[in-house]
C-alpha cells in the first residue's frame, strides 16, 4: 500500500485482512480494518531570497489524481486550488510557479487523493509561518576574555530567514559616526572582528543582507560597551574542597596535592548582586589568573596561570605553578593540606572567590568522651561543640560532611572521620579496617 508506483485499490470503505493457516483452507479468519494510506508524497516550503516562499515536492505518487489546495491564513483566502496527476517522477520534481507566494504571509497546503482515502502529506510540514524579519544578534561566542580597556566581539545577526551579511561598525563621538571596521565580503555565520571595542565607548553595528545594495544598511545594535567585574560562582562538583575530600591527588613524596591532576572546570562568572548598568553586549569576563594562598603559611602561593572561558556555562583553570619568594614560578604545584584564600587576579583589580580547603577536615576532639568498643573502634561523643575545619569559612560541617559520607582509611593521612547524627564521630584506628 506504500509503493508510490502501485495501482492500489480504493480503501475508503475499509479493508478486510484474511488470515489462513498454510495448507488449511478451512481456517480463514476475516479481520475488518479502517486503514488510511499515509505519506505517499513528500515535500516542504522553501524560502526564496526571504521575499517569497514556494511549495516544492521531493517525491510523489505516480498515476494518482490529487486535489491540491493552499489557504492563506491571514484572511482564509484560497490562493491555489487544482487537480493534479503526476505521471512520472520528473514531473513530481518540477516546480510549479503558481505554488510560489509572498513570504510575509502564512499558508497551509492540503493534498486530497481522489481514488483512495488517507493523507499523502501526513508527516510533511504543511504550514508555513510568515517571515517576521525581526533582527536578533549575538556579540559573544562564550570564549572571549577581555582586556581592562576593551575587548573583541564575535558578531552575528539574523532573522527568521537567515542570509549572509556584510557588517559595518561605527564609533559614535559627539553625534559623529566614524567607520572603524567592516567585513568587506558577505559572512554566512559569525564574524570575529579584530577591532578592539573600547570600554565606555559608543558603537553602532549595521548590516546589509545578501542581494541588497550597501545603501540599504539596517541597524543591528546600538550600544555602549560597559564593564562590570563579576564574582565567580564555583561549581560544587569541581571545588578543590570536594575533590580532595578523601585525600585524592595527595602525593606523599611531595607532601602536597597535585593541583594539575584535577579537572580544570570551576564554574562561571556571576553578576548576582553586582550593580546593573546599561549592557547590550554580553557581560565582560576579564583575562585573569587564579591565586591560592595558604592561610597558615601565606608564603605558599599557587597560581593557575591559564584561565579560559570554556562556554557560556563553564570556565576552566589549568597550568598550576607555585610562586616562590622571588616571584618566579615553578613548573609544578603540590599544595599542602589546609585552608586557602582564593583570588581571581586581573589587571582590572582582584576579585575574591570562595575559600577552599585541601584535604580531609580534622575534628577537635579534646573536650570529648572517648570509649573503645570490642570491635576495635573508638566512639567520640563531644561534650560541647565539636567543630570541623570547614566551619571556619562559613559553610558548616552539616553542609559538607553530609550523613553517610566517609573516606576510605589511608595510613599516610591519619584516621578517618565520619559525620553521623547527633554530632557523634566515629574515628577508625589506622590499623583497623571497616
Amino acid at each position: 500500500m506504500r509503493n508510490i508506483y502501485s495501482k492500489r485499490f480504493n480503501n475508503c470503505n475499509g479493508i478486510d485482512i484474511l488470515l489462513r493457516i498454510k495448507d488449511c483452507p478451512n481456517t480463514v479468519i476475516r479481520i475488518p480494518e479502517d486503514r488510511k494510506v499515509l505519506n505517499m508524497v513528500t515535500g516542504g516550503w522553501q524560502l526564496l531570497k526571504c521575499n517569497t516562499v514556494q511549495w516544492v515536492f521531493t517525491s510523489g505518487d505516480i498515476g494518482h489524481k490529487y486535489h491540491i489546495k493552499v489557504k492563506r491564513l491571514q484572511d482564509n483566502a484560497i490562493v491555489y486550488e487544482k487537480d493534479k496527476t503526476y505521471n512520472s517522477y520528473e514531473e513530481v520534481l518540477q516546480r510549479d510557479p503558481e505554488l510560489e507566494f509572498p513570504a510575509d504571509k502564512s499558508y497551509d497546503i492540503e493534498m486530497t487523493p481522489t481514488d483512495y482515502c488517507g493523507d499523502p502529506l501526513y508527516s510533511a510540514g504543511k504550514r508555513f509561518n510568515a517571515v517576521q524579519r525581526n533582527y536578533r544578534y549575538s556579540l559573544d561566542d562564550g570564549t572571549i576574555m577581555s582586556d581592562c580597556d576593551g575587548r573583541l566581539l564575535a558578531i552575528q545577526g539574523w532573522t527568521d530567514c537567515r542570509l549572509p551579511m556584510k557588517y559595518f561598525v561605527y564609533e559614535v563621538k559627539g553625534g559623529t559616526e566614524t567607520l572603524v571596521d567592516q567585513t568587506g565580503n558577505y559572512v554566512p555565520d559569525r564574524w570575529y572582528s579584530r577591532y578592539k571595542f573600547l570600554r565606555d565607548h559608543h558603537y553602532i553595528i549595521r548590516v546589509v543582507e545578501y542581494g541588497q545594495p550597501e545603501t540599504n544598511k539596517i541597524d543591528l545594535v546600538d550600544f555602549t560597551l560597559n564593564y562590570r567585574l563579576p564574582k565567580y560562582r564555583l561549581s560544587e562538583g569541581y571545588r578543590l574542597t570536594n575533590v580532595t575530600f578523601c585525600g585524592q591527588g595527595y602525593d606523599a613524596a611531595k607532601k602536597g596535592y597535585n593541583l594539575n591532576g584535577f579537572n580544570g572546570y570551576f564554574g562561571n562568572a556571576d553578576w548576582t548582586g553586582v550593580p546593573a548598568v546599561e549592557q547590550k553586549t554580553y557581560l565582560t569576563v576579564p583575562k585573569m589568573t587564579i591565586i591560592a594562598t595558604q592561610k597558615a603559611a601565606p608564603h605558599r602561593k599557587f597560581v593557575a596561570t591559564k584561565v579560559e572561558r570554556y562556554s557560556d556555562s563553564y570556565m576552566r583553570r589549568s597550568l598550576w605553578k607555585e610562586e616562590l619568594a622571588d616571584g618566579s614560578l615553578t613548573d609544578f604545584a603540590y599544595a599542602p593540606e589546609g585552608e586557602y584564600t582564593m583570588v581571581a587576579h586581573t589587571d582590572c583589580g582582584d576579585i575574591p572567590m570562595e575559600d577552599e580547603y585541601l584535604g580531609r577536615p580534622t575534628a577537635d576532639l579534646s573536650p570529648s568522651t572517648i570509649s573503645k568498643a570490642c570491635d576495635g573502634k573508638f566512639t567520640v561523643t563531644p561534650k560541647g561543640n565539636c567543630h570541623l575545619s570547614w566551619q571556619h569559612f562559613g559553610r558548616g560541617s552539616d553542609v559538607f560532611l553530609r550523613e553517610g559520607r566517609q573516606c576510605q582509611h589511608d595510613p599516610q593521612l591519619g584516621p578517618v572521620v565520619r559525620h553521623v547524627p547527633a554530632r557523634v564521630y566515629t574515628c577508625v584506628e589506622r590499623e583497623t579496617q571497616e
